[in-house]
């Protein structure tokens, strides 16, 4: 039996606290590379689809009397995708997945309010804004760990908007 001063120099095995810790701080990094890639694959997929949805719906914004009618038909029928992570429905459809409005002009900002601008005139309508309806991603480590630590849960909703217009050349 070793005595308490002998026990007190020991030092076998002390590296094994340092890798424990080390091994743990990596799987958590893992982790957070796995949740953050998800939500990035699904914001990156949501995008893809908006801007899909705008440029389809303003194409058909030609100033004719029809042309907001068409553009809509256009964002419902032409436009399908797909998302990967997100909660919902997996396919991803114009007519249900998307909220078209039209505008007439621009903002002078991106933060700045569309309402302004908003037209139900197919005749001055010109830009198309689609707003995807937001998906939250199933982050499986952060709520794990969000759950061990008391912490708040990580928002983990994701969404896009795109603005797409009709220009005519003479």
């Amino acid at each position: 039996m070793q005595s308490a001063n002998t026990f007190h120099r020991n030092e076998d095995g002390g590296i094994l606290i340092f890798v424990a810790l080390a091994l743990a701080v990596m799987l958590g990094m893992v982790a957070m590379v796995f949740d953050m890639g998800r939500m990035a694959t699904t914001q990156t997929e949501l995008q893809s689809f908006a801007d899909n949805v705008a440029l389809a719906a303003a194409g058909e914004l030609d100033g004719g009397n029809d042309a907001i009618t068409r553009a809509n038909l256009a964002a419902a029928n032409l436009v399908t995708g797909s998302q990967t992570f997100g909660e919902g429905a997996s396919d991803l459809a114009g007519n249900v997945d998307a909220t078209i409005v039209y505008l007439s002009d621009l903002p002078a900002s991106d933060t700045a309010s569309t309402a302004p601008f908003q037209t139900t005139d197919p005749e001055e309508a010109i830009y198309a804004h689609v707003t995807i309806t937001p998906r939250d991603v199933n982050l499986p480590f952060a709520d794990t760990f969000t759950a061990l630590t008391g912490n708040a849960a990580v928002n983990n909703t994701v969404g896009a908007e795109a603005v797409a217009g009709f220009t005519r050349y003479a």
